[in-house]
């Protein structure tokens, strides 16, 4: 199959019948995850700009003043609705989506995610987890 997973026809029904599903194109994989399709992205897309808070989610290493000094801290930068992204880890065929599969991101971090554009030099405000 061209997408990279099998359909679980019975469960995609069912998922329709609920209403959970209001787009034909979204289907349930036999491992029971969810691939949205339409419709079914705004309500999805919602929850993970909800979850956000409005700031990028993305776990960055940065530069501390030279290569051997490096720390891990989430971006922060500011998102909005309109520039939010919605970045899948994993990502190309074996994506799905799910609330622990996808971030709400900015754009430079979606980019950088993709290996598309160098990592950023500096940190802007760091929150380092504990």
């Amino acid at each position: 199959m061209a997408l990279g997973y099998k359909r679980d026809e019975i469960g995609t029904k069912r998922m329709r019948e609920l209403g959970w599903f209001l787009d034909k194109r979204s289907v349930l994989d036999m491992k029971g995850r969810c691939h949205l399709k339409g419709k079914d992205v705004e309500p999805f897309r919602r929850k993970i700009f909800e979850r956000s808070g409005g700031q990028c989610e993305k776990w960055r290493w940065y530069n501390l003043g030279g290569p051997a000094v490096q720390t891990m801290c989430r971006c922060m930068n500011t998102i909005t609705w309109e520039t939010m992204e919605m970045h899948h880890s994993p990502s190309g065929y074996a994506r799905y989506d799910s609330m622990e599969s996808v971030k709400g991101i900015c754009h430079e971090c979606h980019i950088a995610s993709h290996n598309r554009e160098p990592q950023l030099k500096s940190i802007p405000n760091c929150d380092v987890p504990r």
